[in-house]
């Protein structure tokens, strides 16, 4: 696996930290450390491989490997558990990293180690090494486009019949990407509170509460917790969107096991105006803000949601002004870049990225719409 100058610089730090409790020498690299450990924490390949792994151990394909798949398998459940981790703040985010490598160490070298056992196994590695390889190589500013997001970072959960991918986390929300071919089934959430967000236009139908809109060129629809809810695919292939969600009680990570089905008929037509269900067709909002030649920041989502979306115009320079609250950013049209900690990444139509609370961060474009997304 290969390491930028400054993942590696951050990993001695995090190392010299962990070895002898002495902050002084590396405190400068608190901040690194944070967008390093949220970065992994977001990155959506460690379950899936697990399961990919899980599947080939069932054909008995893997004999003659299994310390190694042992190794791998230690390695991946330390990892997937670790996104309950908080992003600290303080010199404690520095046992989190230096966990994170030695993880990734096991399942990289048992990987590397078992891969000639079988062409699934070789594939498995290369995915891996090239996910993981994002964050090494990068400067700590983990980004993310929703439109190409591997095949293998997507899990199907049986209990919707969906294949869905993580994007980014926060503490309290997520972003993800979910494939859909006929319907995301009626449901509703005890903690969760949800944004159901298309992109691009989808032939289809939108449910909340026993009404239903068809879609719009690019729309949202605000769900609020006890709100049931529901997607239906009216085009002949797989269609792919946005939904965000989180809460206080559950954060981003358990919306499957706060899912309840729920068994309604969701009708095959719907009114023209998803303003009336609880939602905004987002083309008529670019139209207007597109008009503004000076950075503008409004809010979108009713007042009633916890879950909040703002729409904000860049010219210039934008300084987000919630600091003290995570947010995810999405960018709708226009180029620039996005400087995090000191540290900055170009960003343009489709990439998604996390602002961490309580570090500097500042968005630059001659002229660019984003829409960023957080919790009260």
């Amino acid at each position: 696996m290969k390491y930028s100058a400054e993942f590696e610089d951050v990993v001695r730090a995090a190392e010299e930290f962990v070895n002898t409790r002495t902050l002084e020498p590396v405190k400068s690299q608190i901040q690194h450390a944070r967008l390093y450990v949220s970065a992994f924490r977001s990155l959506d390949v460690y379950r899936p491989v697990m399961g990919l792994i899980q599947n080939i151990m069932g054909t008995g394909e893997l004999k003659g490997c299994e310390q190694d798949i042992k190794v791998i398998l230690r390695g991946l459940t330390l990892l997937y558990s670790a996104r309950y981790h908080q992003v600290y703040q303080d010199h404690r985010i520095f046992p989190l990293l230096h966990q994170y490598v030695q993880a990734l160490k096991l399942v990289e070298d048992g990987l590397a180690s078992a891969k000639d056992y079988c062409t699934v196994l070789k594939n498995i590695h290369e995915n891996f090494v090239s996910a993981v390889e994002q964050i090494t190589l990068g400067n700590g500013v983990y980004v993310v486009n929703w439109k190409n997001v591997p095949e293998s970072h997507f899990t199907l959960y049986q209990k919707v019949g969906l294949k869905i991918a993580r994007l980014i986390a926060s503490e309290l929300i997520g972003l993800y990407v979910v494939k859909v071919r006929g319907e995301a089934p009626l449901h509703y959430h005890h903690f969760l509170d949800e944004h159901h967000f298309l992109p691009e236009y989808i032939e289809g139908l939108h449910y909340l509460d026993g009404k239903v809109c068809k879609t719009t060129q690019t729309d949202i629809l605000y769900i609020k917790r006890g709100q049931v809810h529901g997607f239906k695919n009216k085009g002949a292939n797989e269609a792919s969107f946005v939904f965000i969600c989180g809460s206080k009680e559950t954060g981003p990570w358990d919306f499957v096991q706060d899912i309840e089905l729920v068994d309604k008929e969701f009708p095959d037509v719907g009114s023209d105006n998803i303003n009336d269900i609880g939602g905004r067709d987002l083309y008529n909002v670019l139209e207007k803000v597109r008009n503004f030649e000076q950075t503008f920041h409004e809010r979108l989502s009713p007042s009633y949601m916890r879950l909040f979306q703002d729409v904000v115009k860049v010219c210039v320079e934008y300084v987000p002004p919630t600091q003290d609250k995570e947010l995810i950013c999405f960018v709708v049209e226009g180029h620039g870049m996005v400087e995090i900690g000191g540290k900055n990444h170009d960003i343009g139509p489709g990439d998604a990225f996390l602002l961490l609370s309580h570090t500097k961060a500042k968005i630059s474009s001659p002229s660019m719409i984003l829409y960023q997304f957080g919790y009260e």
